[in-house]
């Protein structure tokens, strides 16, 4: 595997030498590279959603806020959270 991923984005990167004639034919690099693009985005956005998740869970603590817990008649709990800004 000759081709991986080293810079990430890089859509342009040569995969091979072999050009096929044939249009349904694929080159089984061309496959490896792109999973391995697929792999390294789908790596970066999970790093940026856990970030963006983080930012706004701390953001969250730091509002005012107050919470009302009901409960019925059954005994299940129902928490209404409000924000106070």
């Amino acid at each position: 595997m000759g081709n991986s991923v080293a810079n990430g984005n890089n859509s342009t990167a040569a995969s091979t030498a072999i050009i096929s004639k044939d249009p349904f034919s694929f080159v089984y690099q061309d496959l490896i590279f792109h999973v391995q693009s697929i792999r390294y985005q789908m790596i970066e956005i999970t790093k940026y959603l856990d970030d963006r998740w983080k930012n706004e869970q701390k953001i969250l603590k730091e509002l005012k806020s107050r919470s009302i817990t009901f409960v019925d008649p059954y005994g299940n709990s129902i928490t209404n959270k409000s924000m106070d800004h």
